[in-house]
């Protein structure tokens, strides 16, 4: 995940206690982070860089040690996530998902031009 502006703010400020959406947002100085700030915590939270506790009618977000490692600029390495679906459980890497086709012939259509507004026109950086 690339870190917008307003996810680093919220990352630091979680990075020196856990807070709030209430805390983050209300009598911030910085006016354009609180309308963004409920978005990014939804983003991050998606992310693994941070994670809420429901505790008395709140929640309490926290920084995970994935969000410091994105905070400092480090690279993270994603995990194999177990699945369960029915009665079938195995460990997910997603091998399909991978860019490269090795079978013959699968890349010549980028040889080709493509149909763009009447023009043929040839595909660029590829």
């Amino acid at each position: 995940m690339r870190l917008l502006t307003v996810h680093q703010y919220i990352l630091k400020q979680l990075e020196k206690s856990p807070k709030t959406l209430l805390e983050m947002t209300h009598g911030d100085k910085v006016a354009h982070m609180s309308y963004h700030c409920e978005n990014a915590l939804v983003e991050l939270a998606d992310a693994g860089l941070i994670v809420g506790e429901f505790d008395g009618g709140v929640t309490r977000h926290f920084i995970t040690k994935a969000g410091r490692d994105a905070l400092q600029g480090k690279r993270s390495v994603a995990s194999k996530r177990h699945i369960q679906t029915g009665t079938t459980t195995e460990v997910y890497d997603g091998k399909e998902l991978r860019s490269r086709v090795v079978r013959d012939g699968a890349y010549d259509f980028l040889n080709a031009p493509s149909l763009m507004g009447g023009e043929r026109v040839f595909l660029k950086g590829v």
